[in-house]
């Protein structure tokens, strides 16, 4: 692939106000005849398959999402929704559409994938307000174009694709809505994943790929793998949507290698591919579908599909290579647990499996099930040989278990326990200890440990029960609450959580490790426990307040609103209280948590510095600047999320 050519072509097909021309066609497979008119949408698309090379020192790249990012903003109305046509184009006066969400939600996207600070706290508070008035329920999904309530019916449809690319958005931002997943997997398992928008299933598969990571993953890759023909998908567009898709799914890249050749093959001398319809346009006349998209629309696409493949090829496939065998790692951990849960009757086993498919569904890092092997993977190779991957299974197996139990027992603590998964918590917790005497026998110094380990949690439990909770009410004063000393009892908010250190502490016990080597890795842990519970707290704060959990941030919140009365407070509502110390956690108080963080991070460096047993040290360093990144994300967005109070509430 050349892709200085590629980027040269797009840099010659846009045009002076950054925008690039659409085609439309009666043939669903080629642009014989076309109409070329002008369109938001296709701009929208080429700038988000262009966001990560816009990285790159490519001057030409940099100029072409620019210009493109330019135009987009032009587009925008003032509450920031999009048209499919061009602003004050022959189109809109000729063939006028309202304002929808797919043009609108493409465009945010690719916006703010060029530059985040682009979408203020005022703007996504008025994209909230769009989302809450078209949505058909509260929490999706949403019809698809923006017009008055007493709209025609024909103007208040609810589509799959539209709504995928609102998830998009919205994952972008954090935020996940159960609704719209649970509209998503309907579709998957229906097998009705069509649009009357788009006339394939490539691009809202594309689309779907970009953040979904449900338990239909399988589903859906294995769907493309039976449209394939001959190691492609019949042309370069819907070759390179599924390239990515697949690539997003983390498929082998070994199955992929017969579409990247399909690709490079087929790139044209001047740098692009064969313009092919990737959504459904419109047709002047209104009275038979067109089909739309263009040469530089195709080029974008297989720029994104093939970009990883113009890198270092070698260490491109190393790193693959990685990521396969991390994969079959964390399935045949999954596939352990399943199988034990086989072995219980059908109540018992369908709430295990629930459990399983909780714990694991928002660990997208896989620390759960991994971690023993990721901390395995960061020593030297001499020792690497003395563990098997038997062991690691072992060691993943239990740490799934042990969040298991510690998930539902967290739920009792809150208040909002099912008692019908007690008897999975307690079955956990059994097996976790099962499993542990039986690599280290009673006795040993890591029985010796784990004992102490579990001791701690459950002190830690007690301690947070007796000292951090109180009840809301709809009317109170915060001067009435006795405020815990996190201060003096940080270890505290480390132990409750020291049990996700039992796997790699165990590999340090098999390979006879010092006491001071085991010291180092637990004050390590320890601190980035606290690192991770701070950041946690800090985006929990509210709901935590809201429930009565006095967390080292909620209790600091309400000191810092304590100090700052002048007279003693009059009893206020639970929810001005909580806007109030909304208001003040943004303020004030964000510096000081996130300076707390970065100090939890830094002993927990000091300590990784004297592990001799680490020689990769960026694995573990990986866990520390993940928090470090979120810290900062979070003081970045303060000045939006500012906005956003001003603007929203």
């Amino acid at each position: 692939m050349s892709l200085q050519a590629s980027i040269a072509f797009l840099q010659n097909q846009q045009q002076k106000d950054g925008s690039f021309l659409s085609l439309s066609s009666p043939d669903p497979t080629q642009f014989i005849p076309a109409i070329t008119f002008h369109s938001v949408f296709s701009t929208a698309l080429i700038l988000s398959c262009l966001t990560n090379l816009q990285k790159s020192e490519n001057e030409h790249i940099k100029n072409i999402t620019l210009r493109a990012a330019t135009f987009l903003l032009a587009q925008k109305s003032t509450n920031w929704t999009f048209n499919y046509w061009a602003r004050n184009s022959q189109e809109t006066k000729q063939m006028p559409y309202p304002d929808d969400l797919d043009d609108t939600f493409c465009a945010l996207t690719a916006l703010y994938q060029y530059d985040p600070t682009l979408i203020t706290g005022t703007i996504l508070a008025k994209i909230v307000s769009l989302l809450t008035t078209f949505e058909k329920k509260e929490g999706g999904p949403y019809q698809t174009w923006v017009v008055p309530k007493n709209a025609t019916s024909i103007w208040t449809d609810v589509d799959l694709a539209v709504n995928i690319n609102i998830a998009f958005f919205l994952h972008l931002h954090k935020i996940t809505l159960p609704n719209l997943t649970t509209f998503f997997e309907k579709n998957i398992i229906a097998q009705t994943l069509c649009s009357p928008y788009y006339p394939t299933v490539y691009p809202i598969l594309y689309f779907l790929s970009r953040f979904y990571r449900g338990p239909y993953v399988t589903t859906v890759t294995n769907l493309l793998f039976a449209k394939q023909v001959q190691g492609a998908w019949g042309n370069p567009l819907d070759t390179a949507l599924c390239l990515i898709a697949l690539r997003n799914w983390e498929v082998n890249p070994q199955k992929l290698l017969s579409a990247v050749a399909f690709l490079q093959k087929l790139q044209q001398q001047n740098g692009s591919w064969q313009a092919v319809p990737f959504y459904t346009g419109v047709n002047p006349k209104r009275n038979k579908p067109f089909y739309a998209g263009s040469l530089a629309l195709t080029t974008a696409f297989c720029i994104e599909a093939l970009f990883p493949y113009t890198q270092d090829k070698k260490q491109f496939f190393l790193n693959r290579q990685q990521e396969i065998k991390t994969s079959k790692m964390h399935k045949k951990i999954l596939s352990k647990a399943i199988h034990f849960t086989k072995s219980h009757d059908s109540q018992i086993a369908s709430q295990f499996s629930h459990m399983i498919e909780r714990v694991t569904k928002t660990d997208v890092l896989r620390q759960i099930t991994l971690l023993p092997f990721f901390f395995a993977q960061s020593i030297a190779k001499k020792h690497q040989q003395k563990i098997s991957n038997t062991f690691l299974i072992q060691l993943g197996y239990a740490n799934l278990l042990g969040w298991i139990a510690y998930t539902i027992y967290d739920d009792f603590l809150d208040d909002h326990g099912d008692k019908k998964t007690l008897a999975v918590a307690n079955i956990c917790l059994r097996e976790l200890t099962v499993l542990f005497i039986s690599l280290f026998p009673q006795g040993s110094l890591f029985d010796k440990h784990y004992k102490k380990i579990m001791d701690g949690i459950e002190s830690a439990n007690l301690w947070e029960l007796t000292n951090a909770r109180f009840i809301p009410e709809k009317k109170m004063s915060l001067t009435t609450l006795q405020l815990p000393d996190w201060e003096h009892n940080q270890e505290i908010i480390a132990n409750r959580s020291l049990g996700h250190a039992l796997g790699p502490l165990a590999i340090m016990y098999h390979l006879k490790q010092n006491e001071i080597q085991i010291a180092s890795f637990l004050t390590f842990f320890r601190h980035y426990l606290i690192a991770k519970q701070l950041n946690d707290d800090a985006h929990d704060y509210e709901e935590d307040f809201t429930k009565g959990m006095l967390t080292p941030v909620v209790t600091r919140l309400v000191h810092l609103y304590l100090q700052k009365q002048k007279t003693s407070p009059q009893p206020l509502s639970l929810k001005k209280l909580t806007k109030k110390l909304k208001i003040l956690f943004w303020y004030e108080l964000l510096d000081a948590v996130v300076t707390d963080i970065f100090f939890h991070i830094q002993q927990a460096r000091n300590s990784l510095a004297v592990l001799s047993l680490i020689t990769d040290k960026l694995l573990l360093e990986k866990l520390l600047t993940q928090l470090e990144t979120a810290a900062k994300e979070a003081l970045l967005q303060r000045d939006r999320t500012i906005e956003f109070i001003k603007a929203y509430d």
